[in-house]
């Protein structure tokens, strides 16, 4: 890359602190890891106040709450 007329080279490369990561070398018969957890969305769950148990609204909107008390 040239910048008024010089040549700019990029800055070196270093290596950066920290133990480096290690990859395991797998043999070609080797079985494929196989995830044993399933994540489930909660797309479509109704919430729940952990305070009164009432679906619909969370702990810090609950109206058996008063403002007096603090719930933390």
């Amino acid at each position: 890359m040239k910048f008024y007329g010089e040549l700019v080279n990029p800055p070196p490369i270093r290596k950066r602190p920290g133990k480096p990561k290690k990859n395991k070398r797998k043999s070609k018969d080797e079985p494929k890891k196989i995830s044993k957890v399933v994540k489930i969305s909660r797309k479509g769950r109704i919430m729940a106040c952990s305070h009164c148990k009432q679906e619909g609204h969370k702990m810090a909107g609950c109206p058996v709450i008063s403002n007096n008390e603090v719930w933390f």
